[in-house]
């Protein structure tokens, strides 16, 4: 369905599901990789050349239609071109690059949660929003401040686009996180068994 590890397609990360899940973890060897849906940005972009072409034979506004719906037809041709990862689950974190707004690098210390919420979006609830907020740009605040009307925090992921259903993507970053936590306990009973071991 769209989920894929690094190097997808070259045999070195092994037998996929049928689903078109990877059958490593997160936390493995490989990150998961969701990228552009093909089909979805085809058609857009066929439906957008196909509302431009009648515009521009307008007077009037039917020009600056045609550059607008046009627009929208070679950014999407340019998605559909464009075959890099947008969406990428490591043993780091969650690395969004969907959008021109989307945040980066979300490492998995930062989050306290993840969730599906309205409008087929992600939620990721986060332990200090304030730091988080201030290593964005400008430019990609300006977005989030609309967000916030709505009542959604800053680390919102976009999953439209995207092979792979919203199911499936919130799974995965769901997995993600659990893994983490679970590493993260490990790793402190570990220090606790350590520094209560008898000295020799």
């Amino acid at each position: 369905m769209g989920i894929e590890a690094d190097g997808a397609g070259s045999g070195t990360t092994g037998d996929r599901a049928e689903s078109g899940l990877v059958a490593d973890a997160p936390h493995g060897s490989d990150a998961i990789e969701f990228y552009d849906s093909r089909l979805f940005f085809a058609s857009y972009s066929a439906g957008m050349t196909m509302v431009a072409i009648p515009c521009a034979l307008v007077s009037g506004w039917g020009p600056i239609l045609a550059v607008i719906f046009g627009g929208h037809a070679l950014w999407s041709l340019r998605r559909l071109l464009d075959r890099r990862p947008r969406l990428e689950v490591s043993a780091a974190g969650i690395r969004d690059e969907n959008l021109w707004y989307s945040p980066g690098m979300i490492r998995w210390e930062e989050i306290r949660d993840i969730r599906r919420t309205r409008f087929g979006l992600i939620e990721v609830e986060l332990r200090d929003e304030g730091a988080f907020w201030d290593r964005l740009s400008p430019l990609r605040q300006l977005p989030r401040v609309k967000l916030a009307l709505f009542g959604f925090g800053p680390a919102l992921i976009t999953p439209w686009g995207l092979e792979g259903s919203t199911r499936e993507v919130v799974g995965r970053l769901q997995e993600g996180l659990e893994q983490h936590l679970l590493e993260s306990v490990r790793s402190e009973h570990a220090l606790l068994l350590e520094g209560n071991a008898p000295s020799k």
